[in-house]
Protein backbone atom coordinates (compact mmCIF):
# COMPACT_ATOMS: atom_id res chain seq x y z
CA UNK A 1 0.00 0.00 0.00
CA UNK A 2 2.69 2.50 1.03
CA UNK A 3 5.95 2.69 2.98
CA UNK A 4 5.22 2.97 6.68
CA UNK A 5 8.81 2.64 7.89
CA UNK A 6 11.69 3.47 5.53
CA UNK A 7 14.52 1.02 5.13
CA UNK A 8 16.45 -0.76 2.45
CA UNK A 9 16.14 -4.08 0.73
CA UNK A 10 18.49 -5.79 -1.67
CA UNK A 11 18.27 -8.50 -4.26
CA UNK A 12 17.89 -11.84 -2.53
CA UNK A 13 16.34 -10.36 0.65
CA UNK A 14 13.27 -12.17 1.87
CA UNK A 15 10.04 -10.35 2.59
CA UNK A 16 7.84 -12.01 5.16
CA UNK A 17 4.28 -11.08 6.09
CA UNK A 18 4.14 -10.95 9.89
CA UNK A 19 0.52 -9.89 10.22
CA UNK A 20 -2.31 -8.72 8.02
CA UNK A 21 -3.77 -5.67 9.76
CA UNK A 22 -6.83 -5.68 7.48
CA UNK A 23 -7.44 -9.35 6.65
CA UNK A 24 -10.38 -8.55 4.37
CA UNK A 25 -8.31 -6.17 2.24
CA UNK A 26 -5.18 -7.09 0.34
CA UNK A 27 -3.60 -5.33 -2.61
CA UNK A 28 -4.93 -7.85 -5.13
CA UNK A 29 -8.55 -7.43 -4.02
CA UNK A 30 -8.39 -3.63 -3.99
CA UNK A 31 -6.64 -3.52 -7.37
CA UNK A 32 -9.31 -5.78 -8.91
CA UNK A 33 -12.08 -3.53 -7.60
CA UNK A 34 -10.34 -0.40 -8.88
CA UNK A 35 -8.87 -1.51 -12.18
CA UNK A 36 -10.51 -4.70 -13.47
CA UNK A 37 -12.76 -2.65 -15.77
CA UNK A 38 -10.13 -0.21 -17.02
CA UNK A 39 -6.90 0.14 -18.95
CA UNK A 40 -5.09 1.17 -15.74
CA UNK A 41 -5.64 4.85 -16.49
CA UNK A 42 -6.20 5.51 -12.77
CA UNK A 43 -9.87 6.26 -13.36
CA UNK A 44 -12.47 3.82 -12.10
CA UNK A 45 -15.15 3.55 -14.81
CA UNK A 46 -17.68 1.73 -12.63
CA UNK A 47 -17.75 0.11 -9.21
CA UNK A 48 -17.82 -3.69 -9.28
CA UNK A 49 -17.86 -4.18 -5.52
CA UNK A 50 -20.44 -3.63 -2.82
CA UNK A 51 -21.44 -0.11 -1.87
CA UNK A 52 -20.22 -0.42 1.72
CA UNK A 53 -16.77 -1.46 0.47
CA UNK A 54 -16.12 2.06 -0.82
CA UNK A 55 -16.21 3.50 2.70
CA UNK A 56 -14.34 0.52 4.14
CA UNK A 57 -11.47 1.13 1.72
CA UNK A 58 -11.44 4.87 2.41
CA UNK A 59 -11.25 4.11 6.16
CA UNK A 60 -8.01 2.09 5.86
CA UNK A 61 -5.37 4.46 7.32
CA UNK A 62 -2.46 2.51 5.83
CA UNK A 63 -3.78 2.93 2.29
CA UNK A 64 -2.07 5.89 0.68
CA UNK A 65 -3.98 8.83 -0.70
CA UNK A 66 -1.97 8.92 -3.94
CA UNK A 67 -3.22 6.47 -6.59
CA UNK A 68 -5.61 4.75 -4.20
CA UNK A 69 -7.87 6.90 -2.05
CA UNK A 70 -7.74 9.88 -4.41
CA UNK A 71 -8.79 7.65 -7.32
CA UNK A 72 -11.72 6.28 -5.30
CA UNK A 73 -12.78 9.75 -4.10
CA UNK A 74 -12.63 11.02 -7.68
CA UNK A 75 -14.83 8.12 -8.78
CA UNK A 76 -17.39 8.81 -6.04
CA UNK A 77 -17.49 12.51 -6.99
CA UNK A 78 -17.96 11.70 -10.70
CA UNK A 79 -19.80 8.41 -10.42
CA UNK A 80 -22.89 9.20 -12.47
CA UNK A 81 -20.87 10.50 -15.42
CA UNK A 82 -18.39 7.60 -15.26
CA UNK A 83 -21.09 4.97 -15.15
CA UNK A 84 -22.99 6.68 -18.00
CA UNK A 85 -19.82 6.65 -20.12
CA UNK A 86 -19.22 3.00 -19.20
CA UNK A 87 -22.73 2.06 -20.30
CA UNK A 88 -22.30 3.96 -23.57
CA UNK A 89 -18.98 2.22 -24.21
CA UNK A 90 -20.45 -1.23 -23.58
CA UNK A 91 -23.43 -0.44 -25.82
CA UNK A 92 -21.11 0.73 -28.62
CA UNK A 93 -19.06 -2.45 -28.33
CA UNK A 94 -22.20 -4.57 -28.44
CA UNK A 95 -23.44 -2.72 -31.52
CA UNK A 96 -20.13 -3.26 -33.31
CA UNK A 97 -20.09 -6.98 -32.57
CA UNK A 98 -23.74 -7.44 -33.47
CA UNK A 99 -23.70 -5.54 -36.76
CA UNK A 100 -21.09 -7.07 -39.04
CA UNK A 101 -23.80 -7.92 -41.55
CA UNK A 102 -25.14 -4.36 -41.49
CA UNK A 103 -22.39 -3.23 -43.87
CA UNK A 104 -23.89 -1.78 -47.01
CA UNK A 105 -23.62 -4.11 -49.95
CA UNK A 106 -21.43 -1.53 -51.68
CA UNK A 107 -19.04 -1.56 -48.70
CA UNK A 108 -18.89 -5.33 -48.90
CA UNK A 109 -18.21 -5.11 -52.63
CA UNK A 110 -15.28 -2.77 -52.04
CA UNK A 111 -13.95 -5.12 -49.37
CA UNK A 112 -14.13 -8.09 -51.73
CA UNK A 113 -12.52 -6.00 -54.47
CA UNK A 114 -9.59 -5.15 -52.16
CA UNK A 115 -9.18 -8.78 -51.15
CA UNK A 116 -9.21 -9.88 -54.80
CA UNK A 117 -6.66 -7.20 -55.72
CA UNK A 118 -4.41 -8.29 -52.86
CA UNK A 119 -4.59 -11.91 -53.99
CA UNK A 120 -3.70 -10.93 -57.57
CA UNK A 121 -0.68 -8.97 -56.34
CA UNK A 122 0.45 -11.86 -54.14
CA UNK A 123 0.02 -14.33 -57.01
CA UNK A 124 2.04 -12.05 -59.30
CA UNK A 125 4.95 -12.08 -56.85
CA UNK A 126 4.77 -15.83 -56.37
CA UNK A 127 4.76 -16.68 -60.11
CA UNK A 128 7.33 -14.11 -61.30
Amino acid sequence: FRVLQPGSICEGDRIKLHERIHPKWNLEKIAKLFYSETNLAYKIPRWTGKEEEIQEILDIPELSMYCWKEVLIDFVNNREERERKWTEKVNRQMNVTQQPSSLHSSSKSYLYLWIAAALVIIAAFVYY
